[in-house]
């Protein structure tokens, strides 16, 4: 599990990666999610005093209250994958895959698609577009509009 190549080089806040200190886990990847420094950083430059974060939070119960926000989960990727545990696995093996075929089978709970299709997939385009949702992103201030 290598997460030194993770970086974020988009503008919105997201997730980085970290490896557990103890290796009693066994070989297997121990990767946890966590916020970035960069997602720490940007909320940090704008929201210096508590009183920043009270507006942002009553903005977005303004803009986006709970009774109406639409009851499912959403989520967009790429066709990223772990590749020391899904190297040998077809795209429908893989979290990413399995999360987007329950949303096909499921559309009333959750919203999942990829919005593109790259890395070993990439050969497979017109055969994975025929058998995956394919969606377009979503801004992050979109993704408030669900639960």
């Amino acid at each position: 599990c290598n997460i030194r190549h993770h970086r974020d080089d988009y503008g919105y806040p997201r997730l980085a990666w970290s490896t557990l200190a103890s290796a009693k886990f066994g070989n297997h990847c121990q990767a946890v999610g966590m916020p970035s420094y960069e997602t720490w950083a940007f909320y940090h430059r704008s929201h210096q005093l508590e009183e920043h974060w009270e507006q942002t939070f009553h903005q977005d119960e303004k803009d986006y209250p709970w009774a109406k926000k639409l009851d499912k989960a959403v989520w967009r990727g790429s066709t990223t994958y772990e590749g020391s545990q899904y190297s040998e696995s077809l795209l429908g093996e893989t979290p990413r895959g399995r999360l987007v075929n329950t949303s096909m089978e499921h559309p009333n709970l959750i919203d999942a698609g990829f919005h593109k299709i790259i890395e070993k997939f990439r050969t497979q385009r017109h055969e994975l577009k025929k058998q995956f949702t394919l969606a377009k992103r979503i801004d992050s201030r979109d993704m408030m509009q669900y639960k």
